[in-house]
């Protein structure tokens, strides 16, 4: 028996009296077996969702057809709050699509309901009265620290590939092995993750990268071929050198704090440019995290050979404070993963210090004068303006002491009379 939280006690304790059976199941019952506090709860009942709207009229509707509700305690200010799910024991029909059952039944048996379960460590049930279910052995599973599938492997992997990768992240979370039979059955089956919806193989990626143990679940998706879902083509075609930075991000990746672009960014900086573009394009990421993840392959070599507070500065105006910071802290990761000397990072740091302790300009609101006063002053309009102010920033990179108004609008006016100079920033001395 697991200690339940008052609010999932309550939940069951009140369907009970209502006359159904009720069980905390699947992952949350794993996590308290292994140690962990869960904060999201997954509940199992013989009743229906009108049955349980009625006992639960705050409760949301999920899904009709699976007939799911959600309970949210986490809106009572309650920083112990919990979020529960609700769900009407069922079998499930043959998965044609590869994703989801063609239909479901709704059974009145918990024992039936956790036959349709992935893994035997999520086929647990319990509640308050002290009466664990686990008909496939999941707590021995549990105890040998071993992902097992429900049933026949190569049958639970060709109903939802996905499930392939979801032990791969279950086994990466907890610091698990995969049972041998069902790792093999994982690489007979792989080529069918690609039939998986794509938007879920992202999501478990993620969770796999930033597991506590990333790279032991990054070792298992590549020796069981589930990298071509996730990259591509770009999964056949690793260099000798392309391997050797895979394996060492392997070996580090969980000594760098597990965030989430940070660690996408270790990781597709393995590749080179080209095939890591390539790669990026496949999990369909948002275009924020797109960007940044480009702008690892891009521009982390130009933030390594950084020598000059001007050319910091000149960064730090062409990608913006927020890249930069990203960057940074990317390059502290590297540091950590590839054993590299710190020489630069602290040089740069100290660079950036000395910019700000001395109150250096750096962006174009920096500067001592406006558009307006370019304007205002009669030495431009439109959007030289702008290519004037852009001109300025350079010049104040070289010569702090120069931004003052007077001194600003003199190299302006100078400057306007060459159109071209201004637009493309090319002006011998400013080099």
């Amino acid at each position: 028996m697991i200690k339940l939280p008052k609010e999932v006690n309550n939940i069951i304790k009140a369907l009970e009296k209502k006359g159904f059976s009720a069980y905390a199941v699947g992952g949350c019952v794993r996590d308290s077996l292994t140690g962990q506090q869960p904060i999201d709860w997954d509940l199992a009942t013989n009743a229906e969702s009108k049955d349980m709207k009625a006992i639960f009229p705050e409760a949301k509707v999920i899904s009709e057809k699976y007939s799911v509700i959600r309970i949210d305690h986490t809106k009572d200010d309650n920083d112990d709050g919990i979020i529960a799910d609700v769900a009407t024991f069922r079998k499930e029909g043959p998965y044609s699509d590869k994703r989801r059952p063609d239909s479901v039944e709704f059974v009145q048996s918990i024992e039936e309901d956790l036959k349709r379960r992935d893994f035997t460590v999520n086929a647990i049930a319990d509640n308050p009265s002290g009466k664990i279910v686990d008909p496939f052995e999941g707590r021995k599973d549990i105890e040998n620290r071993l992902i097992r599938t429900v049933g026949d492997p190569i049958e639970r992997f060709s109903e939802d590939p996905l499930r392939m990768i979801r032990a791969v992240r279950v086994a990466a979370e907890l610091d698990f092995d995969i049972h041998k039979k069902t790792y093999e059955a994982i690489v007979a089956k792989a080529g069918l993750l690609s039939k998986a919806n794509i938007k879920k193989i992202r999501e478990e990626f993620e969770r796999i990268i930033t597991a506590p143990n990333a790279g032991k679940g990054l070792r298992m998706l590549a020796g069981a071929d589930l990298m071509p879902a996730i990259i591509g083509d770009v999964a056949a075609k690793l260099n000798r050198r392309q391997m050797q930075q895979f394996s060492t991000l392997c070996d580090n990746i969980d000594k760098t704090k597990p965030v989430l672009k940070r660690r996408l960014g270790l990781f597709y900086t393995c590749f080179e440019e080209k095939k890591g573009m390539q790669a990026i394009e496949i999990l369909d990421y948002d275009e924020k995290t797109k960007e940044s993840l480009k702008d690892a392959l891009l521009m982390m070599e130009k933030l390594h050979f950084l020598r000059t507070g001007v050319d910091l500065k000149a960064f730090l105006v062409k990608y913006g404070p927020e890249r930069y910071e990203y960057l940074d802290n990317l390059s502290k990761a590297q540091r950590i993963v590839y054993d590299l000397g710190d020489a630069k990072i602290i040089s740069r740091h100290e660079l950036l210090k000395m910019i700000k302790d001395n109150n250096e300009p750096i962006y174009i609101e920096d500067l001592a004068i406006k558009g307006d006063d370019i304007i205002k002053a009669g030495i431009a309009e439109g959007e030289q303006v702008g290519h004037l102010l852009l001109m300025l920033t350079d010049i104040v990179h070289k010569k702090p002491k120069d931004n003052n108004k007077k001194t600003l609008l003199k190299y302006a006016r100078r400057f306007s009379k060459n159109k071209l100079a201004a637009r493309t920033r090319k002006v011998k001395w400013l080099r």
